[in-house]
């Protein structure tokens, strides 16, 4: 508990200048998160996949040595060198579908960089959030410690009975055991955190949070993450693929090639020359046509939905963030009348309230604590949700 309290201290008496903010720690977890880079290996590979299929087949050579029974000097020999290749212009468009392919899978691993920050960010502010929480803990169980001494001396006194007495130890215990739960969800935030930044602990006493921008309209907000939205551009150039991919599947109906040389030993006589040969697309370009006819219906299918999703999806949060403002600006202003800890303390030392009175109020007015707290980590992790496509990397 003691490194807890440490931690929370440094927390509180870290100055403006030397905070670190929330987004320069998602950019460091970025650059050494594993899943990150196993990703944009994985895309790699993928890319490298497709350079390979522009590529003509192995050339073949094969020999033939036949032998006649009867009389040696009629044995005869072949040798043929060969090499296939589809029609010329098709290699320029398996070219062209490398480089879109490549294009896609850049906006694969932008993708993939935006959820690990998403993911990340909501780590740290629950991490921030929870020490929050803890030092509010720290407080109130401070505060049951003083009031199990104040009842210890009136039930010592005979002013209160044995129920006041041990409602003021319960409090107390469910304060401890509460404080003992904070510790281990802290640790285990730590270890989450040390994960995603690839196994490196994290400098974490100087987070800071920047106050919530609220955009005054939806329709401003959204035309900025449309146009920087990672998946629809993602889809728009997975479009521009799957054409180019029709384009192939009607470019194989056109015959394939094969050139090379060829050698006859034959009765003593060398016969040598050219090898001609012409493959004809009756089977193998089969339902290709039609296979990337719906590919690209899919994709088409897809563009229009992710639209239509996405722009559902931001209102959505954009009106969470408006209702969880209002929320918190309600719920400060109704902590700010209620009765603290403090001063139902001093309420009950003059006697004006009963101990069962004090703990009711005191538990109404750490309720509204802790909503507000909940509230609060609403609030930004919906703002993070909300802007992400804006997230600078």
């Amino acid at each position: 508990m003691k490194n807890i309290i440490y931690i929370i201290a440094i927390v509180i008496s870290a100055n403006a200048a030397s905070a670190q903010n929330i987004d320069d720690a998602v950019r460091v977890i970025l650059s050494n998160n594993k899943l990150l880079k196993a990703k944009i290996e994985y895309v790699n590979t993928i890319n490298l996949e497709y350079k390979t299929n522009n590529l003509p087949p192995n050339p073949s050579i094969s020999y033939t040595y036949l032998m006649n029974s009867a009389d040696t000097d009629l044995n005869r020999t072949e040798l043929i060198i060969g090499q296939k290749f589809d029609f010329p212009s098709t290699y320029f468009i398996k070219g062209d579908i490398a480089r879109k392919r490549e294009a896609v899978g850049k906006f694969e691993i932008e993708s993939y960089r935006q959820e690990i920050a998403l993911k990340a960010k909501n780590t740290l502010l629950e991490y921030i959030f929870l020490l929050n929480r803890h030092e509010q803990l720290q407080e109130r169980f401070l505060t049951a410690q003083i009031m199990v001494e104040i009842a210890n001396k009136r039930y010592e006194a005979g002013d209160i009975g044995i129920t006041d007495y041990n409602k003021s130890r319960t409090e107390m215990l469910k304060l401890k055991n509460s404080l003992s739960m904070s510790e281990s969800n802290i640790s285990y935030l730590q270890n989450s955190i040390t994960e995603l930044n690839g196994g490196q602990a994290m400098e974490l006493t100087k987070l800071s949070l920047e106050e919530v921008s609220i955009p005054a309209t939806f329709n401003d907000l959204y035309q900025r993450i449309y146009q920087k939205s990672i998946g629809l551009k993602s889809l728009q150039t997975e479009n521009d693929l799957s054409e180019s991919k029709l384009k192939l599947a009607n470019h194989q109906w056109l015959p394939g090639f094969e050139i090379g040389y060829r050698q006859d030993n034959e009765l003593g006589t060398r016969f040598s020359g050219l090898h001609f040969g012409l493959s004809i697309p009756l089977f193998e370009n089969m339902h290709k046509v039609s296979k990337a006819e719906s590919e690209m219906q899919l994709v088409n299918l897809k563009i229009n939905s992710y639209q239509n999703e996405l722009k559902l999806h931001k209102q959505r949060l954009f009106d969470k963030l408006i209702s969880t403002q209002k929320a918190i600006t309600e719920y400060k202003e109704i902590l700010g009348t209620s009765n603290n800890a403090l001063l139902l303390r001093k309420s009950l030392e003059a006697g004006n309230i009963s101990i069962s009175e004090y703990y009711l109020e005191l538990g109404y007015y750490y309720e509204i604590q802790d909503i507000l707290i909940e509230l609060q980590k609403t609030l930004e992790k919906t703002a993070s949700e909300l802007t992400i496509e804006l997230f600078e990397f």
